[in-house]
């Protein structure tokens, strides 16, 4: 996690070209890591944006955003190995995780729906 909004900003452009870059070498696992991977950068950035302007919409955005991605991850390196050999089951495998993932993670939250963030 960086440290303030400037730095999520050029670490969330680095991740993104780095992942470009990648892609374009035909690394397409990492390259597509990498991208999703980066993405939790905008999210520090919208939490970032929210903490400096005192906004709670930016900082519950960029947590949701954050919170989802996470299981995010495990999708890309499946859409990279699928890729780079054509295999679908792998694919089908991380699809379902991630589905489970995101289904766990929402019956959390609304167990907790209404407590405030500073309690969860």
């Amino acid at each position: 996690m960086c440290y303030n909004l400037q730095t999520s900003i050029v670490s969330f452009i680095f991740a993104m070209t780095s992942g470009i870059v990648a892609i374009y070498l035909k690394q397409y696992i990492l390259g597509i890591l990498i991208l999703c991977y980066g993405q939790m950068q905008l999210s520090e950035v919208l939490i970032w944006k929210g903490i400096n302007d005192n906004n709670s919409y930016l900082n519950r955005l960029g947590t949701a955003y954050g919170k989802y991605l996470l299981p995010a991850h495990n999708l890309a390196i499946g859409l990279g190995i699928y890729l780079h050999t054509k295999d679908i089951l792998p694919l089908f495998f991380i699809i379902n995780v991630f589905t489970s993932t995101i289904n766990g993670a929402s019956i959390a939250v609304d167990q907790h729906q209404n407590e405030p963030i500073a309690s969860l």
